[in-house]
Formats: structure tokens, C-alpha cells, sequence
């Protein structure tokens, strides 16, 4: 299961409940990167930052591959060459 961080953000504003049923799941549960990364930035402070830290070590991180594969843009069209007409 993929928690998002509207679910962390309630849980570290104190929602006791939410957090109950999460830390049930967080053997079973994921983050990707991006929350995580809004997560830690969200931090007001060094304390606050290290408690985070700690707290999403429990669950999965998903993690982009290392390489990731190359797109196919032939035949793509810029928006700003598509439409613009040239400045004369």
C-alpha cells in the first residue's frame, strides 16, 4: 500500500487515530521519493527533521531506477515552436 503525504501530514499534526492504523500497515506499506522528499522538506526544524527521518524509516521506500530509460522524442514539437509565430 502507498501512503501519500496528506497521511503524514495529518498523522504529525496529531492525528492519533490515522497514525494507529498506519503504523499497523507499515510493514505493508510504502513511500516513493517524492514523498519523501516533501516530507523532509516540510521540516521546521533539525529536531523536527530527525524525527521524520526516523519515523518514515519504517516503511518501503520506492525508488526510481538508477538508470532510467531513455524517452523516444522523435517527431516531438516543442509548445514554443509549435505555436509561436516568429518575432519580426
Amino acid at each position: 500500500m502507498m501512503i501519500d503525504t496528506d497521511v503524514f501530514i495529518r498523522i504529525f499534526r496529531g492525528d492519533a487515530a490515522l497514525k494507529t492504523k498506519v503504523d499497523a500497515l507499515s510493514t505493508d506499506a510504502a513511500i516513493n521519493t517524492v514523498v519523501y522528499l516533501e516530507l523532509i522538506q516540510g521540516a521546521q526544524n533539525d529536531q523536527q527533521l530527525r524525527d521524520t527521518e526516523a519515523y518514515l524509516t519504517r516503511f518501503y521506500r520506492l525508488r526510481p531506477p538508477s538508470r532510467p530509460k531513455r524517452l523516444n522524442l522523435s517527431g516531438f514539437t516543442p509548445a514554443h515552436t509549435a505555436c509561436a509565430s516568429p518575432i519580426r
